[in-house]
């Protein structure tokens, strides 16, 4: 990404898009998992912990086929 920053062809949503997803994948994994531990809540299959992570998914994924998000 960072090679790619100067290309006028990428949008600068793109960028901020590749962010937000390796914030997603990753950050919020940590911050989920420490947070969790901190509070005392679990993390398990059909938690509501679980079912609002997943949730992220399902809305970007409307948003994207409703056409408001470019494709990378």
């Amino acid at each position: 990404m960072f090679e790619a920053r100067a290309k006028p062809r990428i949008a600068p949503i793109q960028f901020a898009l590749a962010g937000m997803n390796a914030h997603i994948s990753h950050d919020l994994c940590l911050a989920l998992v420490a947070t969790c531990k901190e509070l005392g809540l679990g993390l398990d299959l059909g938690s509501p912990q679980h079912r609002d992570y997943l949730k992220v998914n399902a809305i970007l994924e409307r948003v994207e086929d409703e056409g408001l998000l470019p494709t990378l």
